[in-house]
Parts: structure tokens; sequence; C-alpha cells
């Protein structure tokens, strides 16, 4: 690897963060005009021309003015904004600097951009521009880019940045717009990972059952394709060979899961059950199975899950060091950080909650440092209902990084619009690059900007969930549903409240569309919630005002969520249209 010219072993002693120090002046444009040059390689990699180019682009955007890109063939010019590994620049050694660093540095009136050899120098550029132009992209369809036709830009010596997740990947709608992706330098969704997980029946085809079911699990005395038979020995060839196909179709995939299938129960046949019966459970054939592909692939990665039937580790063997372990945490109260949590989930008996979790990942710890931490973040069963976690976002990511995983996936809404899915998107892509930003103040930036007039009742929405939430001990589960808080922060009488905000709130911006839309998207949230404990609770739908009023509210609510393109409010009424048919 080859970044611009630094002592990268001191940098990663001083710096856990970006350094910065005493700031320089450097004038961009001035009256319209611009003195300098974008200087690329005289052979560029296709991430230093896109790096170029998009500093050409926004500056362009912010000044009025289009900076020239020339090659470093051209004789060298005293103002210069250099990109990548220029002859300008003095080359270095490589080094154990995460792939995605990014530098910015000066030197007289030079600026230099550059970064890790995957898409530093890319992500320096937007560095450059959000940091110390002030451009900002909220969504994949709203940025906001300041206006300065004489541009200076203050700027220290250096300013480097070594990130401290080597893998950072979320699932929610924007995401999957990469130029938003690659401004707030987050992994494209599984980029490079052919069927991430459950991806056992990829390599070990159902059809296979017909003919050969003893490959699959024996299940209640009987066989069945709920998972393969981890003993038998043909179920590991055929696995091996197919892997060895699809490997060869697709070289630049690192990383492949072979992993469970997504259900609690697997084989217990005569040679599984005893290895099960010793051990704790799946998890005893499952990685020794994943250990001999391991050993077959020894330039590759085998991922495999650390989640439900296998989250605990073997007692009897241990993975190698190319197996990755995918570890989940699942039902956990989300109204709390990991670190902290004591509660479980009030929907399962039994010891579901962060203490658990916290435990058994220093166990898997003891065995391997490959792990992939898998984290939720939203409702999953009611999508659109009122999921108060954002206070446990930034302590949850800081637990990751403080137990040195290195590569960290936070499942969203995926590509469909959810509860406040805009604002999660934008904090948790933050926090992914730098755990450690101060969240309330771009949670503030993110909300004046996006919500405009509305933006103080958005803010006081939030305080008063978050306060409602912690004062009456609720529990947030990612699958149980708006059913398990009808009676703390969706009770009848705190969404009186919450309504009351949000009729504000719309009646602020009801003469700009586009911001009374993005405010009534939120309010769905609440009017879904309404609805749905309406139609399970007598006593709410009395005080609604019986079953007409509550029809109206759910052809309304529908109608509005076809309008902004709400796809579905929950795992169980698919669409809005769905969803006002159901009685």
């Amino acid at each position: 690897m080859k970044i611009f010219s630094i002592n990268i072993l001191a940098f990663l002693l001083l710096f856990a963060f970006a350094k910065t120090n005493a700031q320089n002046n450097f004038v961009i444009t001035e009256t319209k005009k611009s003195i300098y040059k974008i200087v690329l390689p005289a052979n560029p990699t296709l991430i230093e021309k896109e790096a170029a180019q998009v500093l050409s682009k926004y500056l362009a955007k912010v000044t009025g003015t289009e900076l020239p890109i020339v090659s470093d063939s051209w004789q060298p010019y005293p103002f210069e904004i250099c990109i990548g590994n220029t002859n300008r620049s003095v080359k270095i050694f490589s080094s154990n600097t995460v792939q995605d660093a990014t530098y910015i540095g000066t030197k007289d009136k030079k600026i230099f951009i550059n970064g890790g050899a995957r898409k530093g120098v890319l992500y320096a550029a937007y560095t450059f521009l959000e940091k110390y132009v002030g451009c900002r992209k909220f969504t994949a369809n709203f940025e906001v880019i300041p206006n300065k036709p004489d541009l200076t830009v203050s700027l220290p010596y250096e300013d480097f940045y070594n990130p401290i997740f080597e893998y950072r990947s979320l699932d929610f709608k924007d995401i999957y717009n990469y130029q938003f992706a690659d401004w707030h330098k987050v992994n494209y969704f599984f980029e490079n990972r052919k069927n991430p997980a459950h991806s056992f029946f990829y390599y070990l085809p159902e059809t296979l059952f017909k003919t050969h079911p003893e490959y699959f699990s024996l299940v209640g005395g009987k066989r069945q394709p709920i998972q393969p038979c981890l003993s038998n020995p043909e179920v590991l060839k055929i696995i091996k060979a197919n892997l060895a196909i699809e490997m060869k179709k697709n070289p630049a995939n690192h990383v492949w899961s072979v992993s469970q299938i997504e259900s609690d129960d697997y084989c217990h046949c005569n040679l599984c059950e005893p290895k099960h019966k010793a051990g704790n459970g799946f998890v005893e054939t499952l990685i020794p199975f994943v250990n001999k592909l391991a050993e077959a692939f020894p330039n590759k990665t085998i991922s495999t899950l650390a989640y439900r039937p296998t989250l605990k580790p073997p007692k009897n063997s241990r993975p190698q060091q190319n197996v990755e372990i995918m570890f989940c945490f699942t039902h956990i109260n989300r109204a709390m950080p990991i670190k902290t949590g004591i509660q479980g989930s009030k929907i399962f008996n039994g010891p579901d909650n962060a203490a658990m979790f916290r435990n058994i990942l220093a166990d898997w710890k003891k065995l391997t440092n490959n792990i992939f931490a898998w984290d939720y973040v939203v409702n999953f069963t009611d999508t659109m209902s009122p999921f108060p976690n954002f206070k446990a976002l930034q302590p949850n990511v800081q637990y990751m990084a403080d137990n040195n995983i290195k590569k960290l996936f936070l499942e969203g809404y995926g590509n469909q619009q959810g509860e406040f899915s805009e604002l999660r998107t934008y904090i948790l892509a933050k926090l992914l690059w730098n755990p450690n930003i101060d969240v309330e103040a771009i949670t503030d930036e993110f909300i004046s900007n996006y919500y405009g007039a509305a933006a103080l009742e958005i803010k006081t929405y939030f305080s008063t969930l978050e306060d409602i939430v912690m004062r009456q001990g609720a529990t947030v589960d990612i699958w149980a549903g708006n059913s398990l808080n009808a009676n703390d922060f969706l009770s009848s009488n705190n969404i009186d409240t919450y309504n009351k905000l949000f009729e504000r709130a719309l009646s602020k911006v009801r003469n700009n569309e586009t911001v009374y839309n993005r405010v009534l998207k939120e309010y769905l949230s609440v009017q879904y919630a309404e609805v749905q404990l309406a139609k399970k609770d007598p006593v709410r739908l009395k005080k609604m005002g019986g079953n007409k009023i509550l029809k109206n509210k759910i052809n309304k609510l529908s109608d509005d969520a076809v309008k902004l393109g709400i796809e579905y409010f929950s795992f169980g009424h698919k669409t809005p249209n769905e969803y006002r048919q159901i009685e």
C-alpha cells in the first residue's frame, strides 16, 4: 500500500482520531477566479480520478468556478490541490494502516489529499468538502452546499484519520445510493460478499433432498431439509466443490459465507447428536465443518454465524484463523446500551439480555479475533411505529470499538422507508466512521436542515419520547411489535401528546411541500401505532370514536403512505393498500 509521505507508525501511536494543528488559510477562489489547479498522477487509479472529479464538481457548486484537472506531468505550479500519489508527493512504505485511512496535508500553498489503498483518497476528498468547505449530504437526495464565490479554507498542516472499523456497513435505503455511501465512507451492502448469511443451501441445493435425504438434518426422527447434516462426508465434498466453482466465477470476493439456514433446529442423527450433547449444540458440528473449508481455501475467508442455536462458542474446537464469526446481537432491550443493559425483552422468557451477549462475546474472543459484529437498529415487526433507540446507538457502536471489533454491520429497514430512517442512516454512518463524534450536534444539524421550520417540534418529540422511555423503564425490542409498549411510551395519553406536536409541526411547513412530506412521513409512525393499538383495545377504540373513525384514520394513513412511497407498515401487513383491507 502506498499513501502520502507520513510516519505511519507515529500516527498509529499518537492519533486515535484526526490530528489537527495550526491552521493556515488557503484562498481557493476570489472574485470568481481561482489560481488553483487539481493535479492527478499521470496514470491515475479509478479512485484517484473519482476523487478529483468529486472535488472539482463540488467546488464548482460552492464557488461557481471550475478548477482545471491536470496531470502531474505538467510543470509544478505553486497553487495545487494534489490528489493521490502524484509526483509532487513522496511515496512511502507499506504499513498496517487501514486501507480507507484519509490524509489531508499542506505545504506552502499546496494542498495534498490522499489516503489508504482502497478508497482512502476518495474519502479524504469528501472529508475535505464536508469538514473544511462546509458541504453536507444529509440524504441521498438532499444536500446542503454553501454559496461561497470567494472561498477561503482554513487547513492544518496535517489531518490524518485511521478508522477504527475496517468494514462498515448499513442496510438502509440511502446506502444503496453509492455516492451517498462513499460520501459517508461506508461499505456498500455486503460488497464483495456473495450470499452473506444463511447460505448453506446455495452450495447444497435443496433439490438434492429427493434423492439424498441423508444429506440433510434428522429432526423429529425423520430427515428434513432444515439444515445440512454436517457429519456426512458427502455434504462436505459437495459444498467444497460448489464453493470452488463460485470462487472461480467471482474472484474478487474474498469472504464466503457458509452458515446455517434461518431455523433454530438442526441435525440430531447418531453422528451429529453426540457431538452436540458434548458441548454447546449445533456449533459443535458447525465450526469443525467450516474449519475444513477454511483449510481447503486458505487464501479466502469462510464466514459463519454465531446466531441463535450457534450463538455460544464451541467447547471442543476453535475457528481457524481464516474463519470469520458473525456474532449477532438479537433480543436485547434496545432502549439501553449493550454495555450497561441488564434487562432482556419482556416477550422472551430466559436469559435474553445484554449481559448474556456480553459474556458470550467474551467467550468467543478467547477463541478468535476474527469477529464480524451484526447488530439490529430498527423495529422489524412494525417498521413505521416509533422505535426510541437513538440514545443507545452511539454507546453500542462504541462498545463494538472497545471490544476490538473491526467489522460491523447494522441491519436496518433495507431498501424501504421507515420511522426516521433518513436520520438513523445519517447518524449511524457517521458513527461507523468515528464512534466518538458529537451525536447531539450532528442530530441537531440534520433536524434543523431536513425539517426546516418544523425542527423545534421534531426535537421536542424526540426529547419527550426519550424522557418517557427512560422514566417508565420501557423495553424496546426489534421483533415485539408496538403492542409491547401499549402501556408505556405508546399509551393513549402519550400518543395524544405526540399528535399535538406533529400537528403543530405540519402547520409550520404547509407552504413547503417537500418539507411537509418529510414531517408527514414521521407522523405516520405515530398514526400507525395509534390505529394498530385501537384495533386491539376496545377502550382505545371507544376513545377514538368507534369503528367508523378508525376506518377513516386507516384510509387516511394508507393514502398518505402511498403518496409518500411507503412500501409497507410491517412484515405482517406488506403494503398500505393491503393494510386498509384488514379488519
